[in-house]
């Protein structure tokens, strides 16, 4: 069963691209051929659009993708038929999310101390998961606690700054249609 795609946008990073899609028929897909296949297949269709059919898809001891041959970082996620890639010379992280409510439940798995202490929208707290797992896979894993050791310190229209070991990262977001993504180098 091939793959359509009802929303699919590449855009061009400082040193590298981001692709992101929606696979419309991602549900009969996972019935007739099971997740893991449907995503793999994806993950490579998303790679070949950018130019990468000619590279293996490996992963690190944690889990991280990389390109074998290729120079260049690698980010993938993926989430309820949303796909979303990003490779560039720099280290980057991404992750892609549809919003739902029931965030506002699951908090206290992300939000430290500080953050409780602020008001924040359902949208936000894509935005805040979103970019902390961006975090976490631009940094490779190397971060022991998300939620003690990663802080919020903005979120403005465009971006999010979040703060970790004494450094401010900046992770940029948009929303498409009722998805949030989060992508930064």
């Amino acid at each position: 069963m091939d793959s359509i795609h009802s929303i699919r946008k590449e855009i061009a990073l400082q040193e590298g691209v981001m692709i992101y899609w929606h696979c419309s028929n991602y549900n009969a897909m996972v019935k007739s051929d099971g997740k893991k296949a449907v995503e793999n297949r994806e993950i490579k269709k998303m790679l070949q659009t950018i130019g990468f059919e000619d590279f293996p898809l490996k992963h690190k001891e944690t889990g991280q993708p990389y390109l074998e041959g290729s120079l260049k970082h690698l980010s993938i996620s993926h989430s309820k038929g949303w796909f979303a890639l990003a490779h560039s010379m720099n280290s980057i992280g991404i992750d892609i999310e549809p919003i739902r409510s029931s965030i506002e439940k699951g908090t206290s798995y992300f939000l430290n101390e500080v953050e409780v202490k602020k008001s924040f929208s359902v949208k936000e707290l894509h935005i805040i998961w979103g970019a902390k797992e961006a975090l976490f896979k631009q940094l490779s894993g190397k971060i022991e606690n998300l939620k003690k050791e990663v802080t919020t310190v903005e979120i403005n229209s465009n971006y999010i700054l979040l703060e970790f070991k004494q450094h401010t990262f900046r992770f940029n977001y948009l929303f498409i249609d009722d998805v949030c993504l989060v992508w930064g180098t």
